[in-house]
């Protein structure tokens, strides 16, 4: 049996758990403070699992170094701030419905996304806010890539590059240019657009990529799926504090 789901806890990880398989596969914190998931594979394989990863009302929570699917939402983060999720793998495997979303935002602010892949969705990064709370998230140094759609964002301010001048690839930025402007797009130094790609009037990223990161995790991921399901309040065995 698999535990995942967290309520009011406080300096929590989870670290490559071995556990055995079930059908549902979902992590869900809610009012967790000072939680790490790392180097971990988190597949939900149902089509009505809404998500793989549900953060609600959390704040300092790390995701790093994990692959992270699901044929519906992958991460929803709801009400929650300061979260950071790096070095992660984010996909719905090819086996995505119309409303898979892989970032998924609701009254949201100040988390940070980088160097993660984000692939194979219906769409990449989605701010499903129609109140505008979810601002000052900061993306960088992400690849999004093979999505339907590779952010929708409501008109509200985010960003897209940090300042070093680490902006985001995106594959869909030669199409886009030319519909747009009516001409190709040019690189003056091979590595950076030479004009931002414009999501909006309020976000837009001023260092787009020419060419995907390569992503170098800190170590490899586990080699056992990892597919949990939510058993509250017996979520003790997998915490290591």
């Amino acid at each position: 049996m698999g535990i995942s789901c967290l309520q009011s806890v406080k300096n929590c990880t989870i670290n490559s758990p071995i556990i055995d398989t079930i059908k549902f596969g979902l992590i869900q914190f809610e009012n967790v403070e000072n939680g790490v998931i790392e180097d971990c594979t988190i597949q939900s394989d149902m089509m009505m699992q809404y998500m793989s990863c549900y953060i609600e009302e959390s704040e300092n929570i790390i995701i790093k170094n994990c692959l992270i699917s699901s044929p519906n939402h992958i991460i929803y983060l709801v009400s929650s701030n300061y979260i950071e999720i790096h070095h992660c793998e984010i996909t719905a495997m090819g086996l995505y419905n119309w409303f898979c979303h892989g970032l998924d935002f609701i009254s949201s602010s100040n988390n940070i996304i980088h160097h993660c892949d984000i692939h194979n969705t219906a769409t990449g990064i989605h701010f499903d806010d129609y109140e505008g709370k979810s601002k000052n998230n900061l993306f960088y140094s992400n690849n999004l890539y093979d999505n339907e759609l590779n952010a929708n964002i409501k008109p509200y301010n985010n960003y897209w590059n940090d300042t070093n001048g680490n902006g985001n690839f995106w594959s869909d930025y030669k199409e886009w240019y030319r519909q747009t402007y009516d001409k190709e797009p040019t690189s003056s130094d091979g590595e950076i657009w030479d004009d931002p790609y414009i999501i909006n009037g309020y976000n837009q990223d001023n260092y787009p990529l020419v060419k995907k990161i390569p992503q170098t995790k800190s170590k490899d991921l586990p080699n056992k799926l990892i597919k949990l399901f939510c058993i509250f309040p017996l979520f003790q065995r997998l915490l290591n504090l």
